[in-house]
């Protein structure tokens, strides 16, 4: 049950987040990159990207998309492998894409 709640709220909290995003301009890979966090990282990294085990993705300092993309790939510390078992390389780079517009407000 607690599993369906976090996957609701990080559905709803990145609902949200990605309308207002793309209505800004932001392109389609945000938000299939948005949609893959909720499955994939919002469980370690929090349903709003402010923490939880895994680090907080708001206010990081390795937003640019390419670092991001390194650490999906290769990940550090107590991050699951998720390439190439559980993402593609597109997947990767629409991941990265999303987590590059996450903002430094808390939400």
């Amino acid at each position: 049950m607690q599993v369906q709640g976090a996957f609701a709220c990080a559905l709803a909290v990145f609902g949200a987040a990605a309308a207002a995003a793309f209505a800004g301009g932001t392109a389609a890979p945000a938000k299939r990159g948005a949609e893959l966090y909720v499955v994939h990282c919002a469980m370690c990294h929090g349903a709003d990207a402010m923490g939880g085990l895994g680090p907080r993705l708001r206010n990081a300092s390795r937003k640019d998309p390419r670092s991001v993309e390194r650490i999906i790939v290769k990940p550090t510390g107590a991050m699951p492998p998720l390439f190439p078992s559980s993402l593609n390389q597109e997947q990767v780079k629409d991941l990265a894409a999303f987590v590059a517009t996450l903002d430094n407000k808390p939400h």
